[in-house]
């Protein structure tokens, strides 16, 4: 995050108060604090992180790769997903090129949900369907969305947070989608489809979303 906005977050977190006893008082100012400030990073995130053409290719990646870091931190899967602390949280990445070596340099090593974030990086769609359902979240990158359609049935109920950023994705059941509007990254959401996915996106996280309503579910 650009520290200027770091910096604006800290000095409105900083005057959260309480008018209760002091002791009762300050574990409250620290919920409140650790709460506001989660949400107000991710806000930062929204409002501060623009880009332009101007801006060098691997900037623009570096912002989206951030973006799906932050999409990790405000998605929940189920206990059965998450099972063991030991083990990574793990991000595929279908499609190679410059985005899937940005993204596993910035989210790589990263902790989400007290874990470590691993990431893998398949050449296609069928390398994935063999090794890569187990993941819980599946980046889909421009070069491979013409596989998208196949992919999908293999991630339903799977617990599979599906991402890209390509146009029409959430339409065609994708949870999460990374848009480019007036010279900013913005997002969109399919909550229905997160559902049938077998995951489910933080209400914080949606309040910042454009929506798209579809159930996700794959048509015979």
């Amino acid at each position: 995050m650009p520290n200027h906005c770091q910096a604006a977050l800290e000095k409105r977190v900083s005057g959260v108060v309480c008018s209760e006893s002091p002791c009762r008082s300050l574990v409250k100012q620290n919920r409140v604090y650790k709460k506001y400030l989660r949400r107000s990073c991710l806000i930062a995130l929204v409002a501060c992180l623009g880009w332009s053409s101007s801006h060098a290719d691997d900037e623009a990646l570096q912002i989206k790769s951030a973006f799906v870091l932050n999409f990790l931190k405000y998605t929940d899967w189920s206990p059965e997903k998450l099972a063991s602390e030991e083990s990574p949280l793990v991000l595929a990445i279908v499609g190679e090129g410059r985005i899937a070596a940005v993204m596993r340099e910035v989210v790589s090593g990263s902790v989400v949900h007290k874990r470590k974030v691993a990431v893998k990086i398949y050449r296609d769609a069928e390398e994935f369907k063999s090794d890569g359902a187990s993941c819980h979240a599946v980046f889909v990158t421009p070069a491979a969305m013409s596989a998208w359609e196949g992919l999908r049935p293999v991630l339903l109920d799977r617990g599979v947070l599906a991402i890209a950023a390509s146009p029409g994705f959430c339409a065609a059941g994708g949870a999460l989608n990374l848009v480019e509007k007036e010279s900013r990254m913005r997002f969109e959401a399919n909550p229905g489809a997160a559902r049938v996915l077998g995951v489910r996106l933080r209400s914080d996280l949606l309040k910042l979303a454009v929506i798209v309503k579809s159930d996700g579910k794959v048509k015979q």
